[in-house]
């Protein structure tokens, strides 16, 4: 496996190994099983399924942005995102991201330039809706600095809308059959389904959200609606910052700098950061892995049949 000698993924594995060191540094487990012993399991359990639904949704919003095929449906989709998933979390270099693309090409005959493309939009559209969704912390009582950084966010966002419906009229007019085959989910997008695009983009870290939220009421720590969203603002930007599979460390490091930002004590702030980690890292992995099977067996099928076609053919000559 090359791909996990690669400079890259070393430097990676230095800074999830760092910022674990630094989040965990005074850790005392007797306290933390203490904490987790006590944790009320209905509010862990009901994010997992929330967590599920959202793929989901993010399943139906994808279906928008490929071109229409009535061969794909909204199942087959949520399956290649479970899929994205489960490789995001086990193997480096978000090789999730990858295999999906690579699956919905083979599988359904989209190419490959198209198949990106429509990834590559999926993660645009995940930057507006917490653009959007970051907004309300402007009503939150936090410092100056801080609240400057969220109106900068406001100006990204009515540039990137602005340089969107450019780019899109620009796209349209290209003639470059590579450009035009990676941009064709600006090109499919209809003025009607844009709102709805939007919409879903929002509700996706709404959901996100409302899981901190009830995983904060599994440990009675009495975060506001707020408190929830400023965590999430922060532990997505950690999510940006290259390190070892699964986000671990630079997760971690994130939300207990939240929690202890907000003034909470460090044992509940990391015990909070590991179950955080934790319920979406373990539902990604048992649900993306029979997913993640499924398609190995579908390849090796398609493969075989393939041969004993080969085969078949070479005899008939």
């Amino acid at each position: 496996m090359k791909i996990y000698l690669t400079p890259k993924f070393l430097i990676s594995l230095i800074i999830s190994s760092t910022a674990l060191f630094f989040s965990f540094k005074d850790f005392d487990f007797n306290n933390f099983l203490a904490i987790i012993d006590n944790a009320r399991l209905f509010y862990i359990f009901l994010p997992c399924l929330l967590l599920i639904f959202s793929v989901w949704v993010r399943a139906i919003r994808w279906k928008f942005l490929i071109p229409k095929n009535e061969k794909i449906t909204v199942k087959d989709l949520f399956e290649l995102e479970m899929v994205g998933f489960f490789g995001n979390n086990i193997f480096p270099m978000r090789f999730g991201e990858i295999h999906r693309i690579f699956l919905l090409s083979k599988i359904f005959g989209l190419s490959k330039t198209s198949s990106a493309g429509s990834v590559f939009f999926e993660r645009i559209l995940d930057i507006f809706g917490l653009l959007v969704l970051s907004q309300c912390l402007f009503f939150y009582p936090i410092n100056y600095e801080l609240k400057k950084y969220i109106l900068l966010s406001v100006f990204i966002l009515l540039i990137s809308l602005f340089l969107f419906l450019v780019f899109k009229n620009k796209i349209r007019k290209t003639n470059n059959i590579i450009i035009k085959d990676f941009f064709q989910s600006l090109n499919n997008l209809q003025s009607k389904n844009i709102k709805k695009i939007l919409l879903l983009s929002i509700f996706i870290w709404m959901i996100f959200l409302l899981n901190i939220h009830l995983i904060q009421f599994s440990l009675d720590i009495g975060l506001s609606i707020f408190d929830s969203l400023f965590i999430l603002l922060l532990s997505t930007f950690a999510i940006a910052i290259p390190a070892a599979p699964g986000m671990i460390g630079t997760f971690h490091f994130a939300v207990s700098y939240s929690m202890k930002f907000l003034g909470f004590e460090i044992d509940i702030s990391n015990a909070f950061a590991i179950l955080l980690h934790a319920y979406g890292f373990l539902t990604f992995i048992f649900i993306g892995l029979f997913y993640f099977l499924k398609f190995q067996t579908y390849n090796f099928s398609l493969k075989k049949n393939n041969k004993l076609l080969h085969l078949y053919n070479k005899d008939k000559d």
